[in-house]
Order: structure tokens, then C-alpha cells, then sequence
């Protein structure tokens, strides 16, 4: 009987492998129909917007995220911010991403000016993933501060110096968990990507055009537009394994790093 939580969890988490394999099989037929046809290069648009909305949004998200983690953890010894701030942060990672994207078209697109545009989507996504980013990043510090403390107070280290070069180190598996769960957050979503940055497929030649990402283009395939089924399917398999490897770049990067540094 011990075994069958073990079981159902297992279950659960290859279940996604199983919806990927059963895309691809359905995926097939049309695959050959759909090479060299006008689908596949609005495809290769949508995969070129794809990758620079989602790696501007994430490198936003952390240029916000990072510092203010840093700076909150420069009082070592002291747990993640608490009170307002922390509740804050943590009610910003839980926003449902619809409401981000009503929240994003209405500021950035509205008030600001920048219309429906690939900005418009970096901005919103940006501000979608630094609560994310950030409440990973608390966590994390909040474990190791609070182990190296002692050690760091003994050695006469300055806060800040006991945060960059104890703290930050230690902390590296909540780096990576950080920047999987951003790229992973910023690949996936399309609820706030098609209030912002539209739902074109065409290629966003610069910040201030439209352009669909993956997910985008996966969705209005599904809904909007008939005869498509195929390609929505090859489409999202496609964005599966997008997610697969990204969950597994941040890995396989720090291996290459721990083996180039013991080889030197």
C-alpha cells in the first residue's frame, strides 16, 4: 500500500510524455502536406519571435528579480523579506496571467503608447515572470543565508561580501530552478502574450510589430482556424520539447561548468 502514492505521482508525471507522443502520431499525417507549404514558414516566423520575446521578457525579469533579492539578503542572517513585500511578491507569482496580460495591454499598450507590439508582450512578460523569478531566488538565499551565517560572521566578512561570495554560490541550484521556471513561464504562456504582442504570424521585423510566440500561434491554430489541425498538432509537440530542453539546458550547463572547472 506504501507503494501506491509512489504510483499515482509517477503516473502523473510521465503523463505529459504520454500527450507528446500521442501529438507526434497524430501530427504525422500532415507533416508531409505541411513542409514547404506557407504554414511552415509562418512557423519559423512564430519560433524567431518566440525566442526573442521570451529571452528579452526573462532577462527583464531578472534584471528586476536579481538585485532586489541581492539587496534584500545584504542583512545577513535575516530571513527572505517578509511582511508586505514578501505577500506582494508571492500574490504577483500566483496573478492569473490573463489579468497580467489585461494589466500589460492596458498600461503599456494603452496609456504608453506602445500599441500591440512585441515591446508591449516583452514588458508584460517581464513584469509576469519577476515575482516568479523572485520568490524562487527568496527561498533559496533564505536556506543558505541562514547556514553560512555563522561561518561568514567568524571569517569578520561584510555583508555584502558574506551575500556575494557565500551566499550566491551556495544558492546556485535556486539560479537554476529560477531560470527554468522563467523561460519555462515565458515559452508557455499565451494568455498575456496575445493581449500584447498579438497574434500574427508574421515576422516582428522590430520591438514595435506584432508577433505571435509558439504558444500563441499553437492556440489560435487550434480555435480560429480550420483545417489546421495538424500543424497545431506538430506545433505543440514542437513546444513540448521546447520546454523539455529548457528544463534540462540549465542542467546540463552547470555540468559543463563544474567539469570545466575541475579540469583546470
Amino acid at each position: 500500500m506504501m507503494a501506491v502514492p509512489r504510483i499515482l505521482l509517477f503516473t502523473v508525471t510521465i503523463l505529459p510524455f504520454a500527450a507528446m507522443l500521442v501529438l507526434v502520431a497524430l501530427a504525422a499525417p500532415g507533416l508531409e502536406l505541411a513542409a514547404g507549404s506557407a504554414s511552415l514558414g509562418a512557423l519559423a516566423h512564430v519560433l524567431r519571435n518566440t525566442f526573442w520575446i521570451v529571452l528579452g521578457a526573462t532577462a527583464l525579469a531578472w534584471l528586476v528579480a536579481l538585485p532586489g533579492v541581492l539587496t534584500s539578503f545584504a542583512a545577513l542572517g535575516r530571513r527572505a523579506p517578509g511582511g508586505a513585500v514578501r505577500q506582494i511578491v508571492d500574490f504577483g507569482s500566483t496573478f492569473p496571467r490573463l489579468l497580467w496580460g489585461v494589466a500589460g495591454a492596458s498600461l503599456f499598450g494603452g496609456v504608453l503608447g506602445l500599441g500591440v507590439s512585441a515591446l508591449t508582450g516583452i514588458l508584460t512578460l517581464g513584469c509576469l515572470l519577476a515575482p516568479i523569478v523572485a520568490t524562487t531566488l527568496q527561498d533559496g538565499f533564505a536556506i543558505q543565508a541562514r547556514r553560512v551565517s555563522p561561518t561568514c560572521r567568524m571569517m569578520g566578512m561584510t555583508r555584502f561580501q558574506a551575500v556575494w561570495y557565500c551566499v550566491l554560490p551556495a544558492a546556485a541550484p535556486s539560479l537554476w530552478t529560477a531560470l527554468r521556471l522563467s523561460l519555462a513561464r515565458g515559452l508557455g504562456d499565451a494568455a498575456a502574450v496575445i493581449l500584447t504582442s498579438g497574434s500574427s504570424f508574421a515576422l516582428a521585423s522590430s520591438l514595435m510589430d506584432p508577433g505571435a510566440t509558439l504558444s500563441v500561434y499553437v492556440l489560435v491554430l487550434v480555435q480560429e482556424t480550420p483545417g489546421q489541425q495538424h500543424t497545431a498538432y506538430a506545433a505543440a509537440a514542437l513546444l513540448f520539447g521546447l520546454s523539455g530542453l529548457l528544463q534540462c539546458l540549465p542542467g546540463l550547463l552547470s555540468f559543463i561548468f563544474k567539469r570545466s572547472r575541475t579540469g583546470d
